[in-house]
């Protein structure tokens, strides 16, 4: 029997972080690497630090509105970054 993704030539590797952004998959809140958050638009190197210890700190964010907890995280960033993340309550 042959291996089915090899002849589908289906990568073995998981997708990157721009390769989901550029497919459309949401983005885990709660899984994302400060390296990932800086991909995300308005995010920069010191609030994605920001954000991942706010959540190292206080425990797991909820849904995108959340991140107004971490100081300096405003309504326009949310507004750019909700289309691709998705909180723990989402269904997928």
């Amino acid at each position: 029997m042959s291996d089915v993704r090899s002849s589908l030539n289906v990568p073995l590797e998981p997708l990157t972080i721009q390769e989901k952004i550029l497919f459309g998959f949401p983005l885990s809140i709660n899984r994302l690497s400060a390296e990932e958050w800086e991909v995300l638009p308005g995010i920069g190197p010191k609030m994605a630090q920001k954000i991942v210890a706010e959540r190292l700190l206080r425990g797991p964010f909820i849904d995108i509105d959340s991140l107004s907890r971490v100081r300096g995280m405003g309504p326009k960033t949310l507004e750019h970054i909700e289309p691709m993340i998705r909180g723990v309550s989402s269904s997928f």
